[in-house]
C-alpha cells in the first residue's frame, strides 16, 4: 500500500518489489546500484552512467564500435525484385505454451516455450518429441515441413476458451482446419499448409 504523501528524501536502497504504477516525475539522481530485475520496457535514451550488472546477460553484448575518422559515402538503397504471384511463407518458432512429453519422469508432460529450448542444451531439447517441429528456427528444422508428433500438445485460445490440444485435433474436421490453424498460430505447419 503506497503512502498518501511522498517522502522528502528517497531511501538509500531500492525497494524489493516494483511500484504498482510509475512515478509522475523521474528522480533527480539515479541510484548507484543496478536494479534486481531488468526493466519491462527499454529506455528511450542510453545512460551516460551505466551500472555494473549483478546478473550476467543471457547473451554477450556486441563490442563497442569507435566512430570512423571520416564519414563514409552514402550507400544506395537496395532494389527489391517485383513481388511474385505466390506469398512467401515464413518459418517461425511457436509462441504457444508447449506440453512436451517426458519419459521416465513423474509428470507425463513438462510445459515450456520455445525460448526455453533455446536457452541451453538446445541440441538435446530439440530431440524431445515434437519440439523440432514446434520450434523450427531454434532447432534449425525449417526445411522440414512436418507437424509436431501427436504426443506434443500445445495451449491456445479457441472459441473464447483456453484449450490444450495436438495436431490431430487441428486437422480432424476439414471445414474447421482454417480456423483452428489460425487460432493455434499454424503450429501444425504441414496440416495448416504453412511451409
Amino acid at each position: 500500500q503506497p503512502s498518501l504523501l511522498p517522502t522528502l528524501m528517497p531511501s538509500s536502497a531500492p525497494s524489493l518489489e516494483p511500484s504498482k504504477a510509475p512515478s509522475d516525475y523521474p528522480t533527480t539522481q539515479p541510484f548507484q546500484a543496478p536494479s534486481m530485475e531488468p526493466s519491462k520496457a527499454p529506455s528511450d535514451e542510453p545512460t551516460n552512467r551505466p551500472t555494473k550488472s549483478i546478473k550476467p546477460s543471457p547473451s554477450p553484448s556486441a563490442a563497442p564500435i569507435a566512430p570512423t575518422a571520416t564519414p563514409t559515402a552514402a550507400t544506395p538503397a537496395p532494389t527489391t525484385p517485383a513481388p511474385s504471384g505466390s506469398p512467401t511463407l515464413t518459418c517461425s518458432d511457436s509462441a504457444l505454451r508447449l506440453k512436451i512429453p517426458t519419459v521416465g519422469k513423474p509428470k507425463p508432460y513438462v510445459s515450456r516455450y520455445c525460448t526455453w529450448v533455446a536457452t541451453k542444451d538446445t541440441k538435446n531439447r530439440c530431440k524431445l518429441p515434437g519440439v523440432s517441429a514446434s520450434c523450427p528456427i531454434t532447432c534449425e528444422s525449417c526445411p522440414t515441413c512436418e507437424d509436431p508428433e501427436d504426443a506434443m500438445r500445445f495451449k491456445f485460445l479457441y472459441n473464447g476458451k483456453e484449450i490444450v490440444r495436438n495436431c490431430d485435433f487441428i486437422g480432424r474436421i476439414t471445414d474447421k482446419i482454417a480456423g483452428r490453424c489460425a487460432a493455434s498460430e499454424d503450429i501444425c505447419r504441414a496440416t495448416c499448409g504453412a511451409c
